[in-house]
C-alpha cells in the first residue's frame, strides 16, 4: 500500500526520484523509490559498507528531508549505522544531513526523518558507515524525499466594478468588509453618501423653510 499522508512533513511534497542505484554492486534499487512499503531493496551479499545513491529530478528543487522506512527486515539486516549525505553528483558527499546515526530506524515502518535545511542538490546518498573490518547485509524498504511545497497562486485580479459592486451590496445589508484592499474604497463611498446626503437636506431645507 502507498504511505498514508500524514506521513508528509508539514508544508511539504514528495519528489519523484529519477532512479536509485545500490553499491557496491552497482545495481538499480528501484524498490528502495517505487513508494510502496511492501516492497525492498536488499543487498545480495554482505559487504563492508553499501551505499544507496538516490537521483533527484533536474530542477534542484529544495530538498527540506529524507525518509527512511524499514518494515520487518530478514534478521540481521538494516541499514545502521550510517549517514544521510546530498550532493551534485551519485556518490558525491557534499551536504551532511543526519547521521552518523547509530540506532536502527522502526523496524515497523514508522519512518525515520532526517533535515537537509533546504538545501539544493540533484542527490541523495545513504551511506553506510560500520566497522570497515566486519561485513554488512543491506535492507531498506523506501527511502522519500520531501521538498517544500511551492507558494500558493495568487488571488486572480477582479474585474473592473466587481470591488465597487461588492461594497456597495455589504454597504446596503449593514455588513462591514475585513479586507485592507477595500478600505479606500469603502471611504469613498462612505464620503458620497455622507454628501448625497447632506445634499438632500439642504434640498429640504430651502424648500420646507420659512417664508418670510
Amino acid at each position: 500500500p502507498a504511505y498514508p499522508r500524514q506521513a508528509y512533513p508539514q508544508g511539504t511534497i514528495r519528489l519523484e526520484p529519477v532512479r536509485a542505484v545500490l553499491s557496491p554492486a552497482g545495481t538499480a534499487a528501484v524498490r528502495c523509490i517505487d513508494y510502496v512499503r511492501s516492497t525492498e531493496c536488499k543487498a545480495l551479499r554482505r559487504a563492508v559498507n553499501h551505499n544507496l545513491s538516490i537521483q533527484l529530478p533536474a530542477e534542484r528543487q529544495p530538498i527540506h528531508s529524507v525518509a527512511l522506512f524499514l518494515l520487518k527486515p530478514w534478521g540481521g539486516c538494516g541499514v545502521a549505522p550510517f549517514e544521510i549525505w546530498a550532493g551534485s553528483h551519485k556518490g558525491h558527499m557534499e551536504v551532511l544531513c543526519a547521521g552518523p546515526i547509530h540506532a536502527e530506524p522502526s523496524h515497523d515502518g514508522y519512518p525515520f526523518f532526517a533535515s537537509c535545511r533546504g538545501i539544493r542538490r540533484e542527490h541523495v546518498l545513504i551511506r553506510q558507515v560500520g566497522d570497515p573490518r566486519k561485513t554488512h547485509m543491506f535492507w531498506l524498504n523506501e527511502a522519500v524525499v520531501f521538498s517544500p511545497s511551492p507558494p500558493a497562486p495568487p488571488a486572480p485580479l477582479a474585474r473592473p466594478g466587481e470591488v465597487a459592486r461588492a461594497i456597495n451590496a455589504r454597504y446596503l445589508r449593514g455588513g462591514p468588509s475585513a479586507a485592507l484592499t477595500d478600505a479606500g474604497t469603502m471611504q469613498v463611498r462612505m464620503e458620497e453618501n455622507r454628501r448625497r446626503t447632506l445634499r438632500r437636506k439642504r434640498a429640504h431645507v430651502v424648500c420646507v423653510g420659512r417664508v418670510a
